[in-house]
């Protein structure tokens, strides 16, 4: 599953972040709800692997929420992307996928790709891969 859209984060009570699609919002406690049977699903937004810890270690933000819906990786950024890098990166993302390398070889090959054009750290590191 790969959504590129808005996404906002709302430290001041996590589960209502969200991310903006074309037909409204859908926040992190409608995601807890769903069931999702996807091996990874890719967030191309801004401030989607940002997150709040609790007491009790509880960690809650749109990661957690799509994580808690069954989504086995994920692939998000933490930091506000530029487009037109972040669409650059995702096609090396999925090209390295289709290679039959795992979710996390793919990232890192797609970033070097951007490391071995000079391309400044802004551009490329922002996104990050958690779960297995």
């Amino acid at each position: 599953m790969h959504l590129a859209c808005h996404g906002q984060f709302r430290p001041e009570n996590p589960l209502f972040s969200s991310l903006h699609l074309a037909d409204g919002w859908i926040t992190v406690r409608d995601i807890c709800s769903q069931k999702l049977n996807a091996e990874i699903v890719t967030l191309s937004a801004c401030e989607t692997g940002l997150n709040k810890i609790f007491a009790g270690d509880e960690i809650l933000g749109l990661a957690r929420g799509f994580l808690a819906a069954g989504a086995k990786s994920l692939c998000l950024s933490l930091w506000t992307v530029n487009d037109e890098a972040a669409s650059v990166l995702m096609q090396d993302f999925y090209a390295e996928l289709r290679s039959g390398k795992t979710a996390s070889e793919a990232l890192k090959v797609a970033q070097c790709n951007f490391i071995k054009r000079g391309v400044h750290p802004y551009f490329w590191s922002p996104f990050a891969l958690i779960g297995r």
